[in-house]
């Protein structure tokens, strides 16, 4: 009785093994061809350090033993982009819990005034985090489910929020956050590639609308520096 117990036990977890192969496989098959249709490259491994590239972003500051796989990375819509498969954990032993997420991290020329945008009650204020307070005058209703974090002039992160909300109100559970030169995003889950190109078209659309507004209030990486250093806004004098 024993030894069919044991059996059918060692049964079921190789076949739950191969069903979660046949999965993962499947899905970098499917990523890979992606990679195809959006004119960009594809790669099954971090060949690009993105989680040393990215270590100072608020998303790779929790858990332990990340992991940075199915990497499409090249140019869409006349920017630099990045998606990836994010794998990290919480917890040990018989609590250790997996987490899995679709990131998508977009480049620019130009660098932004920070800005944190999370689910409620999620913040933790961790190292240079610390000095971050709720962005106030934000009002809308999508505020029940999601607070707007920031270091810097609540006039400059002002500039942020209205093409950051129109994102928010398309997918409803991404949390975002403009860190240096980079806007990024992270789902919850991981994505199907469907969700994947909606979320890429308006990452980047989002990008340009922010870039375009900061040029058209004289923002530039210089006031960003001068801010970060506590000297103020530049008034070129």
């Amino acid at each position: 009785m024993i030894k069919l117990v044991v059996a059918i036990t060692f049964g079921l977890l190789t076949l739950m093994f191969f069903r979660l192969c046949v999965v993962f496989l499947r899905r970098r098959i499917i990523l890979a061809r992606l990679a195809g249709r959006l004119k960009t490259r594809f790669s099954k491994r971090d060949n690009l350090n993105l989680l040393d590239r990215l270590a100072h972003s608020y998303f790779l500051q929790t858990g332990h033993s990340p992991l940075a796989y199915n990497v499409i990375h090249g140019r869409y819509n006349d920017t630099q982009i990045v998606i990836f498969d994010y794998r990290m954990e919480t917890g040990n032993g018989f609590q250790r819990v997996i987490h899995n997420h679709t990131m998508v991290v977009c480049f620019y020329g130009c660098s932004f005034p920070s800005l944190l945008v999370l689910e409620e009650n999620s913040f933790k204020p961790l190292a240079a985090y610390r000095f971050y307070t709720l962005l106030s005058g934000n009002e809308s209703p999508l505020n029940s489910k999601f607070r707007f974090y920031t270091d810097q002039g609540q006039e400059e992160s002002q500039l942020l929020t209205n093409p950051v909300h129109r994102v928010l109100e398309k997918f409803g559970a991404v949390e975002c956050e403009f860190c240096e030169n980079r806007l990024i995003f992270k789902a919850p889950k991981l994505l199907p590639w469907a969700d994947m190109v909606r979320l890429v078209k308006c990452a980047t659309h989002c990008g340009k609308t922010i870039t375009t507004n900061l040029c058209h209030t004289g923002y530039s990486q210089a006031d960003h520096k001068r801010r970060n250093l506590g000297l103020g806004r530049h008034t070129g004098n």
